[in-house]
């Protein structure tokens, strides 16, 4: 019921598994996605920050985004804290990542939800990639340093 309401709004409402992930119409993910992607491949300086163009490409395109506020179901406590975090305007986006076991927090590979509010869909594009990819860098971090 709240993802036609917000439809109706003028949100996307995208099916990325469970739950849904719902989208601020001035913020396109897709394209967000496409550019970082070619600035990887452009810029293997850059793409080096995040173990090479191809894991860097890989990151990205685990890489769910999720606008905040709207309603969650929670699957781990880190998501809920990365929620809280631009919820409460802490951060401009924050990302939630799974392990592969409750007391490791390497990333497991698998999908992960990175949480943008206002602040962050206030930003220039390019404010919004580098905040992307800094927040690419705490999955891929905690698989390195695992």
């Amino acid at each position: 019921m709240i993802a036609n309401e917000l439809y109706n709004q003028g949100y996307d409402v995208f099916i990325e598994g469970n739950p849904a992930f719902i989208h601020d119409p001035s913020v396109d993910p897709s394209a967000l996605k496409a550019s970082l992607n070619s600035i990887f491949a452009n810029n293997p300086d850059c793409a080096e920050l995040l173990g090479g163009s191809s894991n860097a490409g890989r990151l990205v395109a685990a890489m769910q985004m999720a606008i905040v506020p709207a309603p969650w179901v929670f699957q781990t406590a880190a998501q809920q804290e990365a929620y809280g975090w631009v919820a409460s305007g802490q951060n401009p986006v924050a990302t939630a990542w799974m392990t592969n076991c409750p007391t490791c927090k390497g990333w497991n590979g698998k999908p992960f939800v990175t949480y943008y509010g206002d602040q962050f869909s206030s930003l220039t594009q390019s404010m919004q990639e580098t905040e992307l990819i800094h927040e690419l860098g705490h999955p891929y971090g905690e698989l390195v340093q695992k």
